[in-house]
């Protein structure tokens, strides 16, 4: 990995997350939340900064009970999109070319921290208050749009969350309380390189 600030693209939902006065040097652009935020902002911010690879970081919630800190994700599912009342799969975007799930880039030569746990994501327009009927590890809002537009893009991909809740009836308040948590861990364990 080639340290070039200028060519890497770090895509965050909101400011609290990652702060881009704590880091002046790295292109941090915020997507806002939900999936067409994040598509509309993917887009606009390649268009401009014409990344060689994107950096994603943000919470998430756990569905596994055995999940926290920051994970690496490693694959991204949509979990909102429904389709059975025509006979498709639960998560299945059905009439279009090209994936309906996207392998990310494996984060570890870019992680200072050796085996840290890889984890499946799913994306959806809901804040995750019980477990989803599409099975994953970990629940966003953003990352499936992301992933699509790299995809598409020809853009490589990179995510890691900070489990900020554990996907139940305390989302919300836990929430709250640790979105900005993980940041300290993210600079220590990743953005070292970078800055």
């Amino acid at each position: 990995m080639k340290k070039n600030n200028h060519k890497t693209l770090f895509l965050v939902a909101l400011e609290v997350e990652l702060p881009a006065k704590l880091f002046p040097q790295l292109d941090i652009k915020y997507t806002g939340v939900g999936k067409v935020n994040a598509a509309y902002q993917a887009m606009k911010s390649i268009a401009i900064s014409k990344p060689e690879i994107i950096i994603n970081f943000g919470s998430a919630g756990a569905v596994s009970p055995n999940i926290s800190g920051l994970v690496q994700v490693s694959k991204v599912i949509q979990r909102d999109i429904d389709l059975e009342g025509l006979g498709f799969e639960l998560g299945q975007t059905p009439f279009e070319d090209g994936e309906d799930s996207f392998l990310l880039e494996d984060c570890t030569p870019i992680d200072n921290k050796a085996n840290r746990q890889k984890v499946l994501c799913s994306t959806g327009d809901n804040f995750v208050t019980d477990p989803p009927r599409l099975t994953s590890d970990i629940v966003d809002m953003e990352l499936y749009a992301i992933a699509k537009v790299c995809s598409r893009e020809g853009i490589p991909l990179y995510s890691w969350k900070f489990i900020s809740d554990h996907a139940d009836g305390n989302s919300s308040s836990d929430w709250e309380r640790n979105v900005a948590r993980g940041v300290d861990e993210f600079k220590k364990s990743v953005l070292s390189k970078f800055l």
